[in-house]
């Protein structure tokens, strides 16, 4: 029978059970609860995202400073992308889950699920910065294929808490039932494909003619 100590906790009550309980494999649950109640919280930006708005009014930006604008913009997005990706070192994963055989230290868990967090709402806070810029018509096109430089971050942290909540179940489950645990890695890669820095750079020339 499969039990809510094998589930990743839905609530703070189901938290605070877990911790209670400690099952097998409790480090990676709360772990899991975590990023699951954080991605919720950040759910009214995650839609500001998706419906490309901003309920900001940011600067005029004109033709000639749009070159210096984004380069800043693009420097701020991408030291925010490498040090999320960093985050998840094997260095910091053995400091918050433990060693092999060891207990992990539930207060670096939370702590580490939340900055993932923090730097994930970051990623969303930057995009409503740029599409809250006010251009001229001609230079519009610019904001979104700068928006289009976080695609592939914000939906590979989507997709890496959903995965990793399955996959963490999945393996509670096993070592419950006896059976092989699936393997559980934590890795966050992201990579910016070529077609985005390409459209990226038409626009901005194009902007500037």
């Amino acid at each position: 029978m499969v039990t809510n100590s094998l589930r990743v906790p839905v609530d703070a009550s189901g938290r605070w059970e877990l911790l209670a309980l400690k099952p097998e494999n409790w480090e990676y649950l709360l772990f899991a609860a975590v990023l699951s109640a954080g991605l919720k919280d950040a759910e009214p930006k995650w839609r500001d995202y998706r419906l490309a708005v901003s309920m900001n009014i940011g600067p005029f930006v004109p033709r000639e400073d749009l070159g210096r604008e984004f380069s800043a913009r693009m420097d701020v997005i991408s030291e925010i992308v490498a040090r999320m990706e960093a985050l998840l070192s094997p260095e910091n994963q053995e400091l918050a889950f433990g060693r092999p055989g060891e207990p992990g230290d539930e207060d670096l868990i939370e702590h580490l699920a939340n900055r993932l967090i923090d730097f994930y709402e970051k990623i969303l806070d930057w995009t409503t910065e740029v599409r809250s810029m006010r251009l001229e018509a001609q230079s519009r096109p610019v904001r979104e294929a700068a928006v289009a430089f976080v695609e592939q971050p914000v939906k590979a942290f989507r997709l890496f808490v959903s995965n990793y909540i399955k996959a963490i179940e999945a393996e509670s489950i096993g070592l419950a039932t006896e059976d092989s645990p699936v393997h559980i890695v934590l890795e966050l890669k992201f990579d910016l494909p070529e077609h985005v820095a390409d459209g990226f750079e038409r626009a901005l020339r194009l902007a500037r003619s």
